[in-house]
């Protein structure tokens, strides 16, 4: 029993790496040619550029990158990539001490990677809302 959850942990861990690496985090239409984003680079008809334009940012701000008053800036970028990275982190900890662990079940050790998953799931939860929150200004409210 203890030796597949070994496995589901480790499995766990590379598809939470590979979510937040990946750049199909949104896919849509844009100017007829498929478009998709992630948090590091967007592609546009299969050419992806680093992300270089904020998400609803205005053009006036886009001349002197000044964030005063503008809800939409690259903070919102920021945050949602430390939050993931910082969940990836957690995750990281918590299946390294869940495999470290003794094979007793009440262990110390268990019980703090247990708390390290929660705070894991938590803050990738934290992140989506960011960046839904954000991006759904931007496109709309459909999604398709």
């Amino acid at each position: 029993m203890y030796f597949y959850r070994k496995y589901e942990r480790l499995a766990a861990l590379v598809l939470f790496i590979i979510s937040t690496a990946t750049d199909y985090w949104m896919q849509y239409r844009y100017s007829g040619n498929a478009a998709n984003q992630g948090l590091w680079r967007f592609c546009i008809n299969r050419k992806c550029h680093a992300h270089t334009l904020t998400v609803g940012e205005k053009p006036e701000h886009r001349a002197n990158r000044k964030c005063i008053n503008c809800v939409c800036c690259t903070a919102f970028w920021d945050a949602t990539r430390a939050f993931m990275l910082l969940s990836v982190l957690g995750c990281f900890a918590g299946v390294l001490l869940g495999i470290t662990a003794s094979k007793r079940p009440r262990s110390r050790r268990v019980r703090t990677g247990g708390i390290a998953l929660l705070l894991s799931g938590f803050l990738a939860l934290l992140a989506l809302a960011i960046y839904t929150g954000m991006t759904v200004n931007f496109f709309g409210k459909r999604y398709s």
